[in-house]
C-alpha cells in the first residue's frame, strides 16, 4: 500500500522543486493515515514535528561525516536530498532548529546557491515516519556528505510521559 501511495504522490506532484514544497503531503504519505493496518495509528502534525526534530537533532549529533562542524550549513529535507525528489520543511519547523550550529537550511537554499556551497555542506534527510502503536513510531533518516561519508538509520522511538525519545537506532546502510 505504501508503494501505491508514494507512486500516486509522485505522479500527482511530478518533480519536487523549491517551488512545490508541501509538508502536509509528506505527513500524509508517511503517517499511515492511508493504510488499513489496524495496528497503526494516525500521526498528528504535532507528533510528526516532534519526531522529525528529534531525528534531525540526533543525526546532527551522531553522524560519521568528515568534520561535520566545519560545514557551512546543515541542509535538511524530507523524502530525499536529490534535486528532483526533496520536500523542504516549512518555516515553523525550520525555526525549531535555529539554535543548531552550523546553521540549518532547506534543500532549496542549497540548490539556489549550489555553485558557492558545493562540497561545503552536509545533507540530512528523513524518508519515512510512521506511528506503529499508541506510543511508538519508526523514522528512517540519514545523511550525505560525500560518497565516502553517508549512511541511513532506522530509529525506534517511544513516547514516555508525553515526550518522544529514541530507544534504538540501527544503521541500515553506510558507504
Amino acid at each position: 500500500m505504501r508503494v501505491v501511495v508514494l507512486t500516486i504522490f509522485l505522479l500527482a506532484f511530478g518533480s519536487f522543486s523549491a517551488f512545490a514544497q508541501d509538508w502536509d503531503a509528506f505527513i500524509t504519505a508517511y503517517s499511515g493515515a492511508n493504510e488499513s493496518d489496524a495496528t497503526d495509528s494516525v500521526m498528528s502534525a504535532d507528533d510528526s514535528l516532534e519526531l522529525a526534530e528529534l531525528t534531525f537533532r540526533n543525526l546532527f549529533a551522531n553522524n560519521k561525516a568528515v568534520k561535520p562542524r566545519k560545514s557551512k550549513f546543515y541542509i535538511i529535507s524530507f523524502l530525499h536530498c536529490a534535486r528532483h525528489m526533496y520536500i523542504d520543511p516549512d518555516g515553523p519547523f525550520m525555526a525549531s532548529l535555529q539554535d543548531v550550529r552550523p546553521k540549518v537550511r532547506k534543500t532549496s537554499f542549497y540548490y539556489n546557491n549550489e555553485k558557492k556551497l558545493y562540497g561545503e555542506v552536509i545533507f540530512f534527510f528523513i524518508t519515512e515516519m510512521k506511528i506503529t502503536g499508541k506510543n511508538s513510531a519508526i523514522v528512517r533518516g540519514g545523511y550525505y556528505q560525500s560518497d565516502d561519508a553517508c549512511a541511513g538509520h532506522l530509529y525506534t522511538i517511544r513516547k514516555v510521559d508525553g515526550v518522544w525519545d529514541i530507544k534504538h537506532v540501527v544503521e541500515e546502510w553506510v558507504l
